[in-house]
């Protein structure tokens, strides 16, 4: 006769239900992990130093202020479409401002990362600048920044360009205000060139009564009405006009 055994069946049912309970236990943490980011590129010494050489030509460039120093510095596997975009930004900001001081530091503490085409990012590059404001009918001001940047590299050849960089889309292409200033700027200049025309048009057809000289100040401008303002109107007494 088999003796009876209460706590046997409450070990069975225990059994599976610990099983289960572990089993949805490691489901959860696997998907609860972060994905794995993308692999840290080791940069050699080498590497670091042209990488720093670089970013000092980006500076230069800056300072320097000329469109055509960029060209040398971007990838040559960028589309020409991305090309020009750049280079039409960089140039609409170099309108705008003049930078008397320009630094970015590459150190240890600039996070690099691999991207999907095989490039190395740059996460956060200090930048520190000085600039004067140089847009149309703005009065001319000088400031300082300090700002990161996000710099993309790649290796052509065995030399390193910048592929792309988040500066390229903070520059500071024709704002709306800059534009109206602009357009205020050059109507204004346009009006008094006209008035200062039809004066000294007027002037020359009631001093001469002749249509030979309004012709020649009316189809010469401006410096047909320049020379008529210092020759004749400034030499002529107002009371001579008409004789």
């Amino acid at each position: 006769m088999t003796a009876h055994m209460p706590g046997a069946k409450r070990v069975a049912w225990r059994l599976p239900v610990a099983a289960l309970a572990a089993l949805v236990l490691t489901v959860s943490a696997a998907a609860e992990e972060p994905p794995p980011g993308p692999p840290v590129p080791e940069l050699s010494t080498q590497d670091r130093e042209a990488v720093a050489e670089l970013l000092a030509d980006f500076a230069k460039a800056m300072l320097a202020g000329a469109v055509e120093d960029f060209r040398s510095i971007l990838s040559p596997n960028l589309s020409e479409t991305r090309r020009d975009t750049i280079l039409d930004n960089m140039g609409s900001e170099f309108k705008n401002f003049r930078y008397e001081e320009y630094r970015l530091s590459f150190d240890d503490k600039v996070l690099t990362s691999l991207t999907e085409n095989g490039a190395v990012r740059l996460e956060s590059v200090p930048a520190e600048y000085r600039y004067v404001s140089t847009s149309v009918g703005v009065g001319a001001t000088a400031a300082e920044g300090k700002n990161a940047y996000s710099f993309v590299l790649a290796e052509v050849g065995g030399r390193w360009y910048v592929a792309d960089s988040d500066l390229f889309s903070q520059t500071t292409p024709v704002t709306p205000g800059t534009l109206f200033s602009t357009i205020f700027f050059v109507v204004a200049i346009l009006a008094v060139t006209v008035f200062f025309w039809g004066w000294m048009l007027l002037d020359c057809s009631m001093r001469y009564r002749s249509w030979k000289y309004s012709l020649a100040v009316l189809l010469t401008p401006p410096l047909g009405p320049l020379y008529y303002f210092f020759a004749i109107w400034l030499r002529t007494p107002a009371d001579e006009i008409g004789e």
